[in-house]
């Protein structure tokens, strides 16, 4: 790796502040020369808004590129000062103009944001000779859904090693899914068997776009429920929804957004409504129903009636792929069990379907 792939590889541009340092926007991207080892080297870096970065040093007096920069087996004094400055411009650059990210890929970085808005959770980092590899957990049970690696691309199309020194490197995610689905489910491009963990039950899935976010999102949920219910309770034994033998019944809170639907007036109308499902859920499971701003309490207490219903909505607030029935059991006043009072329960938000503790449970059997 060179010295610019090193020092940005992880890193945002903050495109304000490229212009501020005094890049120049040109043809779509940004660019900023430098003069440096008392003119006698210049530094032509540019900068594409999606955080691409290159540099190229110059020497004024051939202006030719110096080569021996990237060239490890150059190791002499006069290499390794232009080196020294050469870094310090470009640390700069990144202190002043760039911001850190959680992984390297954007899609990652995007599922991150999309975990840490939906469920609270941010990845941990519990490798020490790998700290770029991201765990996520579910908050009650410290147990993991998703570990998001970066490795050789030949590991996991099983290509003979030793690789190239130039082998592609891709990052990866490991879910959890279903047994019965497993096959279907190599079949898509950009999925295959599961990098370091148990193949038949186990994915690697390549953050590189081949698998879009809405699918991504749908199977980390999925891996989710097994960290939230235990591998056993998520099971089916049957794809029959009345044989609910292999399942205790789960109870759940979810969210409900008042800017974008009138769950009191639907419950008005209707004591049986259908809502999105976006975890596992089967008939006989309860459901409590928080209100978000700015109610920020649990209203409804309901039994889900059906599950798995198919249906197509992508709209800009959200998109459902499937939904679920559920009936109306309890309505509860606004200031019964508020988000301050959730807290005190160890529930410390809802931004996606979960699992309750279990003294929020006994709070809520004893009213």
């Amino acid at each position: 790796m060179n010295i610019v792939d090193n020092l940005f590889r992880k890193q945002k541009p903050v495109l304000s502040k490229l212009e501020n340092f005094g890049f120049k926007k040109q043809g779509g991207v940004y660019v900023l020369s430098r003069f440096f080892m008392n003119g006698d080297f210049r530094t032509d870096i540019t900068v594409t808004p999606g955080g691409s970065v290159t540099a190229r040093v110059t020497d004024t007096a051939t202006d030719e590129e110096y080569l021996p920069l990237n060239v490890e087996s150059y190791t002499g004094e006069f290499v390794g000062k232009i080196r020294t400055e050469f870094s310090l411009i470009l640390e700069d650059i990144r202190t002043c103009c760039f911001t850190e990210k959680t992984f390297i890929s954007d899609q990652a970085n995007r599922m991150t944001d999309i975990i840490l808005e939906k469920y609270g959770e941010s990845p941990d980092h519990p490798f020490k000779k790998e700290p770029d590899y991201g765990v996520f957990r579910y908050s009650d049970n410290r147990k993991w859904y998703a570990l998001i690696m970066n490795i050789r691309k030949n590991l996991l199309t099983g290509k003979k090693h030793p690789p190239a020194p130039n082998d592609e490197t891709v990052e990866i995610v490991n879910l959890k899914v279903k047994e019965e689905k497993l096959d279907d489910l190599l079949k898509v491009p950009g999925i295959y068997p599961a990098y370091h963990m148990k193949k038949n039950s186990w994915i690697s899935i390549t953050l590189d776009g081949s698998v879009n976010d809405g699918l991504l999102t749908e199977l980390i949920d999925e891996s989710r429920t097994f960290a939230v219910n235990g591998e056993k309770s998520v099971k089916r034994a049957s794809k029959d929804k009345t044989d609910l033998t292999s399942r205790a019944p789960v109870t759940w809170i979810i969210p409900a957004n008042p800017k974008y639907f009138d769950i009191d007036e639907a419950f008005e109308k209707s004591r049986e409504i259908h809502w999105k499902q976006s975890s596992n859920v089967l008939p006989g499971d309860l459901i409590y129903m928080y209100v978000a701003s700015p109610v920020s309490a649990v209203r409804y207490k309901c039994l889900v009636t059906d599950s798995d219903i198919p249906h197509s909505h992508n709209g800009r607030h959200v998109t459902i792929r499937k939904l679920m029935k559920i009936r109306l059991l309890r309505t509860y006043p606004e200031d019964f069990c508020t988000i301050k009072k959730l807290r005190k329960l160890g529930i410390t938000a809802v931004r996606g379907p979960r699992s309750v503790t279990e003294s929020f449970l006994n709070e809520m059997e004893k009213e």
